[in-house]
Formats: C-alpha cells, sequence, structure tokens
C-alpha cells in the first residue's frame, strides 16, 4: 500500500490481528504515521489478547498517548519527576474522564482515577504507565462496584501486564476487552516525544492525521502574572496537571484537580450556578480554566475554597490588577498565564 506523502490521509487496508502480535499487524496504514524509531509508535504495541480494538479502538489509543504525554512531560519540565498516573476515557463521549497520579501502590492510584467519574468510565478505556498487577487489575474492575458485578471496559493499555491480571481481566469481562502492552509507555515524560505524537480522526475507511503540536507549560520559560502564595509548593503538582489538562479539554473549560487527581471538570458558563450552591466546596482545590476568568470569577473560586486559580491572562490590565488583588488579600495563588508571541 502507498500513500501521498504530502497527504495527511491514510487508508485503513486490513483489520485482523493476532494473538501477541503487533496491534497494527494488518494495518500498514500505520507504520507511515511516525518515524520508525519512535517506541510510541502504534506498531511497536503488542496485543496481549484474543479481543483486538476496532478502527475506533486504534484512534482512543492515539488520544490516551496524547493525554499522558502532555501530563507527563509538563510534570517532567517543570518538577522533573514523572509519576505513576493512570487515565480513565469515556466509552460514551471518548473524554477523559479521570486522571490520578502519584507514586505506587498503583492499585491506590487506580481507585483515585475511577472516583473521577465512577459513571462515566463504563464501557471506556484505561492507559497506564506503570506495570498492571493483578491487584490493581481488580480495583479496575470491581472497585466500587456494587455486589458482585464489574465494571466493564473496552480497553486497557499498560508497559506490561503479569499473566494473573490478564486471566483476571478476561474472565471477568468474558474476553470483552482488549488489552495492549508496550514497555515504552514506562519512560513517558520527555519532551521530544511531543513532536513526534500526532493526533489521528477515524472517518471511514481509513484516518486523518492532524497538524500541528502541543505546547508544554514550563515555568522556567512560560510568562505569567499574578500572585504566588507561600502554600503554592504544597499545591504545585496538582496546579501542573490542571495546566496540562486545559490543554487536552474543550475551549471554556474549568477543571478542578486536588489530592493527586482530576475531581471534575465543567463548562464555564456552569460556573456561577455551581459555586452557588450551597454544598460546593472546592476548599484545597487548584481550578484552571483555558478560557480567561474575570475577577469576579476568581473572587467565587476564593470563596469556595480553591486554592490555586489559573486562567489565560485578561485582556483589561485593570481586571489582572483586581484579580492579582483578591488572590493577594486572601493568600491564594493566581496563576495569569500571557500567551506566547
Amino acid at each position: 500500500m502507498s500513500n501521498d506523502p504530502n497527504s495527511n490521509f491514510y487508508i485503513l487496508t486490513g483489520t485482523s490481528l493476532q494473538k501477541k502480535g503487533s496491534i497494527c499487524q494488518g494495518i500498514p496504514a500505520y507504520k507511515s504515521l511516525r518515524p520508525l524509531k519512535d517506541p510510541l509508535a502504534l506498531e511497536n504495541f503488542l496485543l496481549e489478547t484474543e479481543k483486538s480494538p476496532t478502527q475506533e479502538g486504534i484512534v482512543i489509543l492515539n488520544d490516551l498517548l496524547s493525554v499522558a504525554i502532555q501530563i507527563l512531560a509538563t510534570f517532567h519540565a517543570n518538577i522533573q519527576m514523572v509519576p505513576s498516573l493512570a487515565i480513565g476515557l469515556s466509552g460514551y463521549d471518548k473524554k477523559v474522564c479521570g486522571v490520578s497520579f502519584g507514586l505506587p501502590l498503583l492499585d491506590t492510584i487506580v481507585q483515585r482515577m475511577l472516583t473521577g467519574s465512577l459513571s462515566g468510565i463504563f464501557d471506556g478505556y484505561v492507559l497506564l504507565n506503570s506495570p498492571l498487577t493483578r491487584e490493581a487489575a481488580f480495583e479496575l474492575i470491581h472497585h466500587k462496584m456494587p455486589g458482585e458485578k464489574v465494571r466493564p471496559l473496552r480497553g486497557v493499555v499498560a508497559p506490561s501486564f503479569d499473566l494473573a491480571s490478564i486471566e483476571l481481566i478476561g474472565e471477568a469481562l468474558k474476553d470483552q476487552c482488549w488489552l495492549a502492552s508496550n514497555p515504552a509507555l514506562a519512560k513517558l515524560g520527555k519532551e521530544h516525544f511531543l513532536k513526534t505524537l500526532k493526533g489521528l480522526e477515524s472517518v471511514r475507511g481509513g484516518f486523518f492525521v492532524e497538524s500541528g503540536e502541543k505546547t508544554i507549560f514550563d515555568f522556567k520559560k512560560n510568562k505569567f502574572s499574578g500572585f504566588v502564595a507561600e502554600s503554592f509548593p504544597n499545591h504545585e503538582s496538582e496546579a501542573l496537571l490542571a495546566i496540562a489538562l486545559c490543554e487536552i479539554f474543550p475551549e471554556k473549560t474549568i477543571l478542578i484537580t486536588s489530592r493527586g487527581r482530576l475531581i471534575e471538570s465543567f463548562a464555564k458558563h456552569r460556573l456561577e450556578k455551581i459555586c452557588g450552591k450551597s454544598y460546593t466546596n472546592f476548599q484545597g482545590a487548584s481550578i484552571a480554566s483555558n478560557a480567561p476568568f474575570s475577577s469576579e470569577e476568581i473572587r467565587l473560586l476564593i470563596e469556595a475554597g480553591a486554592e490555586v486559580i489559573i486562567s489565560p491572562a485578561q485582556d483589561d490590565d485593570r481586571e489582572v490588577r483586581l484579580s492579582a488583588e483578591l488572590c493577594k488579600e486572601a493568600n491564594k495563588t493566581l496563576l495569569l498565564l500571557k500567551k506566547e508571541v
């Protein structure tokens, strides 16, 4: 099969995959999507199950890789640390519904990721950058499930799977969940990976490859204004997670992170209504948006308990000064990120 090197369209020419074979066996179109030296090229993923991903599943695997790299490269650039990570993608709308990071134990990280949206992860997909153990596999399918019920999943990606985890998932989900491994997942976080990873959009008969690259926020390089409270180092990791997710979520989304995980995401226009509810409590959370907060919205977030507030800088210098004064008075961190010219 040949593709026009000047085109961003690639044809799907086969769908048969073999157990323990390359996840892209029978799909030669993938082989020209990235340089062969890229260890995260899709043909370097191996199936661990008889069940294989559909064309949609391959696109979702690529999406999960993009999310993981964005998060871990942000950590690596700012605090020179790449934590264990668990990401859940909804089976309903194919959007990120759970993220958690930390140090082993992996089963605890998996539990925290699932609580981001216990219903959203149903029939969903999971990526881990640590080998999947039987204990973590048990949490994936049983955590907070009623009685004998198990959580249905369509696909799980990890650096490796021990035999007990493969057998547990296969038996519980009746072999309806594909498992794919790639040892390179354990080394995610290097910035240069972003230059080789392109997005895929599934279309009838093949894929379109997105042009352009994501950016990585770096405190040493990116300009920002606002106010940095003395307590910020205690919340820096959660703030970095929120900043990374802002690059991934749709425009005008608000992201709440706390205690090593994504707590909630919602459309920015709902902020006033949510903050007006008596049970709303963002105590100690980092709250970010990929659209500017007004000073009034920042006041609402402070009253709701936010510890760190992050957004693009407002165009109005008066709003910038007023927002910074509000946070300084409340001793809360405000990061108003400036666009790179």
